[in-house]
């Protein structure tokens, strides 16, 4: 098991999540459905609810942030 935090303060996750996986988040985020973005964080992972709940609104911050950001350069 992986005992040191990431970013997320996740310390029980037993792997990363791939890239595919990652992008596969994003799209249920994307499309409003939070707890499909969660089953495949669990899923992937193996963590705990709270990092995967952790996880999406990371995600969600994150993907706003790029929205105000973009919509800022047009």
């Amino acid at each position: 098991m992986n005992s040191t935090p990431s970013k997320f303060g996740c310390t029980s996750m037993k792997r990363e999540l791939k890239r595919e996986e990652r992008e596969e988040i994003v799209k249920a985020i994307a499309a409003g459905d939070r707890v499909k973005a969660k089953s495949i964080y669990l899923s992937a992972t193996e963590g705990n609810l709270t990092e995967a709940q952790n996880f999406i609104k990371f995600l969600s911050v994150e993907s706003e942030a790029a929205g105000t950001r973009s919509a800022d350069t047009h």
